[in-house]
Order: C-alpha cells, then structure tokens, then sequence
C-alpha cells in the first residue's frame, strides 16, 4: 500500500509541476461571422480571422478574449443571443448594421455578460 501511495503521490507531484511550468493561455481575437441571429454559446458562429466566415475557433470567447462584431465581409443587423453567462477582455462594435446583445432568460436565470478590462469600443460608423 505505501508503493502505491508514494506512486500516486509523485504522479500528483509531477502533474502539479506540469501545471505549474505551462505557459497561461493566450488571448484570441474572435469575430462574430456574420450570421444575422445565433447564440454566443455555438462555436460556429465565430470566426478565427477578421474578413471570412470560417474557420470557426476551438471555444466560444472567453475571458482572456477580445471580440468583434463581426467579420469585415459582412455588414448587416445582428442578433446575439447570451444563452449562458459569457466573458470577454474586450468588445469591439464596428459592424454599419445594429448588433443586438439578448439574455435568453428563462424562469429566474439571470444571464451576465462579464467584460474585462479592455472595455467596450464601438466605432464611429458602427451602427446604433
């Protein structure tokens, strides 16, 4: 029983060091493709680069993410919809069309938007 417990303890150990030494997630740039209405939760709805559609990243933004509404190809009225809590560093409103932020609540459940220190810019042609 002791080998087995020093085994776990020293898988514990290095699994701790692992931890510790791996470089923190980076922050992405996510753009909103241009759909005119979907939920910020489906990760199909987002984009990895600024002018296209695709490719759609691995998870939807999150706190360490700066995100645009939308992609530089599209320019017409959105509507995102908040189906669970969601985070974001920054958000950036540059498309000509309005974009629309929605709560999908339902019964008591509050949805929240929690945005970080990089604030909320909305261009001078961004629709309103």
């Amino acid at each position: 029983m002791k080998t087995s417990f020093k085994y776990s303890l020293s898988g514990v150990l290095a699994l701790l060091c692992l931890i510790l030494t791996s470089p923190p997630l980076s922050a992405a740039s996510l753009y909103w493709d241009g759909v005119t209405a979907g939920s910020w939760s489906a990760v199909g709805n987002w984009s990895t680069v600024p002018n296209a559609s695709t490719p759609a990243p691995a998870a939807v933004p999150g706190a360490a993410d700066d995100v645009f509404f939308n992609i530089t190809t599209v320019n017409g009225a959105e509507a995102i919809t908040l189906d669970a809590n969601q985070s974001a560093h920054s958000l950036t409103f540059s498309n000509t069309a309005t974009s629309t932020l929605t709560a999908n609540v339902s019964g008591a459940t509050t949805r929240v938007l929690t945005n970080g220190v990089g604030g909320i810019f909305v261009d001078a042609a961004a629709g309103r």
